[in-house]
């Protein structure tokens, strides 16, 4: 029963395929399409089965441009839909560029598509090739050269830049460097442009501008000299004051190094430096040491390089100054001192240098007589006259110590 069923169904099922299927002869291209050859034999409902492409649909590629006159031909490739137009792809020889002009019209060789350029003119003195010169479509200085430094006039305030001259420039910053006297006014604080470098040539403010002594720190044994604040320099010589701690004192001469001078400021023996005895000059109430007075070993002082005189002693009660002492080298009583007594001996008494046994019983109570005891000592004894025996003699008052003229 089934098998029969399927045997009468049979003609049915292929009318209504029939009806279902489309022809292309039925079909319409859509734009930029063209019926395919034998069209109305073919099965199909769409462009892609009745139609073919035409170069209507074709983008020209890099070096090609569309043509009207093959819109309808039936390709889809440059060579088929396009015309070749001068573009990038054109290589153009030595001394040659592409022509702006020609960029997308018709040509594929450099004959069609290029120009002589700018690498092909030569510039005259003092200019030289732009640097993609072989790009620049030009035959004349004007488009083709740029000129070099050399050919620039400096303004004032300005000299050429020796190594800059053969450098392409135009301008003061290109070819130029400025005198030092430019950059005055951008120096930092404390800083300036020292006369002695107004007119230098520099590029920048390191190196035209200098610091004032203000800035420089003095090394150890320096001290600052504001006197010198604005003033240019970077050394302790140009900013600082010597102080006595740096000062070599001259030992040929006789001066010795002092440290209670380092802290000083000077630069001189007289301030900084101690006198050796050599060169000494002793204080009052004090003489040459005759043993030192040649020694340039030893800082010079009263108590090292001289001797006390009898200026310097007091001579205690009852005792007075011996006269004309006060240059005798000494210190003692015995030395610098005598009896108040001596003195009147001096004034009213004659010596007698033999002694008093010499002299008449007229004028015996005038004379003295003087001599040196163990010690070296001079002691004076008044004459006295001796009625008994009718003589003068040494034996009047006696007195130690007397200095006699």
């Amino acid at each position: 029963m089934a098998r029969r069923m399927l045997v009468l169904m049979a003609p049915l099922t292929w009318a209504l395929k029939m009806r279902e299927d489309k022809l292309c002869s039925d079909w319409t291209c859509g734009t930029g399409f063209v019926a395919k050859i034998g069209h109305h034999e073919l099965g199909g409902g769409s462009d892609a089965e009745c139609c073919d492409k035409t170069c209507a649909l074709w983008k020209c590629g890099e070096g090609y441009a569309p043509n009207e006159a093959y819109s309808s031909n039936v390709a889809q490739t440059d060579q088929q839909c396009c015309d070749e137009v001068c573009s990038t792809k054109v290589e153009c020889a030595d001394g040659w560029a592409l022509n702006p002009k020609k960029l997308g019209k018709n040509g594929n060789t450099p004959e069609d598509c290029c120009v002589p350029s700018c690498s092909r003119y030569t510039c005259p003195v003092s200019y030289q090739l732009k640097e993609k010169a072989g790009e620049i479509i030009a035959n004349d200085t004007e488009h083709c050269c740029d000129a070099l430094c050399s050919a620039y006039e400096c303004p004032k305030g300005y000299k050429a830049d020796p190594s800059r001259g053969n450098v392409t420039g135009s301008s003061p910053e290109e070819c130029c460097m400025q005198e030092c006297a430019l950059f005055d006014h951008l120096c930092p604080a404390d800083h300036g442009v020292p006369p002695e470098k107004r007119c230098e040539l520099g590029r920048s403010t390191v190196e035209c501008c200098k610091p004032k002594c203000k800035l420089f720190n003095c090394s150890a044994g320096w001290a600052h000299n504001h006197s010198n604040d604005g003033e240019y320099g970077h050394t302790d010589e140009e900013c600082c004051t010597p102080t006595c701690a740096v000062f070599e004192c001259p030992a040929a001469e006789g001066w010795m190094k002092a440290d209670m001078k380092k802290g000083k400021v000077g630069k001189d023996p007289e301030t900084c430096c101690a006198p050796a005895c050599s060169r000494y000059n002793c204080s009052a109430g004090w003489v040459s040491s005759p043993e030192e007075a040649k020694n340039s070993n030893k800082t010079g002082s009263d108590e090292a390089c001289c001797l006390e005189t009898c200026e310097l002693h007091n001579c205690p009660s009852p005792l007075v100054a011996k006269l004309n002492m006060s240059s005798e080298v000494g210190n003692t009583d015995e030395v610098c001192c005598e009896p108040p007594y001596c003195d009147l001996i001096r004034k009213k008494l004659k010596r007698a240098p033999k002694g008093c046994q010499d002299i008449s019983q007229e004028s015996c109570d005038q004379h003295f007589y003087s001599y040196k005891d163990n010690s070296s000592q001079t002691v004076v004894v008044e004459c006295d006259y001796d009625g008994d025996i009718g003589m003068c003699r040494n034996q009047g008052k006696r007195t130690e110590g007397c200095k006699l003229a």
